[in-house]
């Protein structure tokens, strides 16, 4: 089953602020590899990635977070629609 992956315009700008901060602090191929991971990950099996958050059942969605490497993601999918709706990303800070 594949999911298709939608996010607003917002979440774009996000994602390019948040690609750029990596590349500044030396973690661009880090970066690049999570971004196809999760990608990967929330396409085939969104449901099985990360943690369970919240459930917004008048909507159909199911919420839930997760981080490969230093990008971290919080995303709702629908499992009847078959979409993942990505609701913010970050760049985790290093430890």
């Amino acid at each position: 089953m594949i999911y298709r992956i939608a996010n607003s315009r917002a979440v774009n700008e996000t994602f390019l602020q948040v690609a750029a901060e990596a590349s500044a602090t030396g973690q661009r191929s880090e970066f690049l590899r999570a971004a196809r991971w999760i990608v990967e990950e929330l396409e085939r099996t969104p449901d099985e990635f990360g943690e369970s958050r919240n459930a917004y059942p008048k909507l159909g969605l199911l919420g839930r977070a997760g981080q490969v490497g230093p990008l971290f993601v919080e995303y709702a999918f629908s499992e009847t629609d078959q979409i993942v709706y990505i609701r913010r990303v970050v760049l985790a800070k290093r430890s």
